[in-house]
């Protein structure tokens, strides 16, 4: 399978639903032994060819920019990340992703609002949404002072690099800056260039008892 690398199937003849699921089930599995891509191509009434999403194809920006407006647009979410989107053709649309909410919020209300939004992505997409909620500080001066200062590095970096998860681990000596930073697709960069670059600025813009703690996530949307 390792020699496979893309198959075009479309019918060349009348082809019962049977047949079009028999033959769908055997190439997606030729997908998930090779790690290539496929697309299916059919006939429809009109005898136009259309494709059809196969797994592991990435969202259209449009997509991605239209979830992220509907869940922001609610004043609960102060961000979103680890956006994942399964896109299996019509009705048959997949959507994961994190919120930022207010660490001192109240839980069920909170609850009640992500609820909320995921209906709403359900019926303006058609699609089934599952939303995990991260809990970040709002009210400490300091802990949004600094998380503003390494979001400002982190973005200089480029247009598309951005960061989450952000969080403060004061010790006696030194306080860990934790963090996720998300690389976006076709960077220039390497993981351990960005954390070396990062770590450096922070030492240099920030004081140097602050260390930073990085995850690195890939940005495939």
């Amino acid at each position: 399978y390792g020699q496979l690398k893309r198959y075009h199937f479309y019918r060349s003849g009348p082809c019962s639903h049977h047949h079009q699921s028999f033959y769908r089930t055997a190439l997606r599995r030729m997908v998930w032994y090779s790690g290539r891509s496929v697309y299916f191509l059919h006939r429809n009434p009109d005898h136009e060819r259309y494709h059809e999403p196969a797994p592991g194809q990435p969202p259209k920006k449009e997509l991605v920019k239209k979830i992220e407006q509907i869940v922001t647009a609610h004043s609960t979410v102060h961000g979103i990340h680890d956006l994942i989107v399964h896109d299996y053709g019509p009705g048959r649309l997949m959507i994961s992703l994190h919120a930022e909410v207010d660490a001192d919020g109240n839980l069920l209300e909170l609850h009640d609002e992500i609820d909320n939004i995921e209906h709403e992505l359900q019926q303006k997409l058609n699609c089934a949404a599952t939303i995990h909620m991260d809990h970040i500080v709002t009210d400490d001066e300091e802990v949004v002072r600094i998380r503003e200062k390494v979001n400002e590095i982190v973005v200089s970096l480029g247009a598309n690099f951005t960061m989450h998860d952000f969080r403060m681990v004061k010790g006696p000596t030194h306080t860990n800056l934790v963090f996720d930073v998300v690389i976006p697709y076709g960077t220039q960069y390497t993981e351990v260039e960005v954390i070396k670059t990062i770590k450096q600025e922070i030492q240099s813009k920030i004081g140097r008892k602050y260390f930073a703690v990085i995850q690195i996530d890939r940005d495939f949307n």
